[in-house]
């Protein structure tokens, strides 16, 4: 059974350089050596989405600052997309 963390935190959104407002991420993660899968809700503006992923933490990293790497990068692309 594995156990799952969580993070709360606010992105700024950045599509190519210039800022498009402000996110909170709900991340609910769980780690297996220096691997973490996790799940974000996303809350902008008026849209709320969920965004799924997985990463891998740096020697130097804690999984916290992995996991909302990741899930940055991840809200950055989701929005490019639409």
């Amino acid at each position: 059974m594995r156990l799952f963390k969580s993070v709360d935190f606010r992105h700024e959104c950045r599509v190519s350089a210039s800022a498009t407002g402000l996110a909170k991420a709900c991340v609910d993660f769980s780690a297996s050596g220096a691997l973490l899968v996790w799940i974000a809700t996303v809350n902008r503006s008026e849209q709320v989405f969920e965004l799924e992923g997985s990463t891998y933490r740096a020697d130097d990293e804690s999984e916290r600052e992995a996991v909302i790497r990741a899930v940055s990068m991840a809200i950055d692309t989701a929005i490019a997309a639409a």
